[in-house]
């Protein structure tokens, strides 16, 4: 997958998220539950809720290297203590074409993903109009 039609992808749901009145998208490499980003809605008007997964092996551990956690940083992220299911977050208002970059950058960068990485979105579930 190139890198023009995984920003398509990213900017399709992303859009489609900021038009439901609720809802969620997850987008995770392909053949890695582990690797996703995703982001959620509570009603229209709200800013995006950001999540990167830490890709936590158990408790009171995350294989994220500082390097990885660095980036995630650089772009804003808060990065909770390490501790069962605590993810890097933030939230997020602006621009959708910024956030696919975002989130482009975050797979290739913190995931380590190959430049012709595949992607699978799931999610924008509910309220979209």
């Amino acid at each position: 997958m190139t890198r023009d039609e995984r920003l398509a992808i990213f900017k399709r749901d992303l859009d489609a998220l900021m038009r439901a009145d609720d809802g969620f998208v997850i987008f995770n490499l392909a053949h890695d539950e582990d690797s996703y980003v995703q982001f959620s809605r509570p009603s229209t008007g709200d800013a995006l809720f950001c999540e990167v997964s830490n890709r936590s092996e158990g408790w009171n551990a995350h294989s994220l290297d500082f390097a990885q956690v660095n980036e995630l940083r650089a772009l804003g992220y808060e990065i909770p203590s390490p501790h069962h299911q605590a993810n890097p977050h933030k939230t997020f208002s602006s621009d959708i074409g910024i956030l696919a970059e975002e989130v482009e950058q975050i797979f290739r960068q913190v995931f380590n993903a190959t430049e012709f990485y595949e992607v699978v979105s799931s999610g924008v579930e509910s309220g979209v109009r």
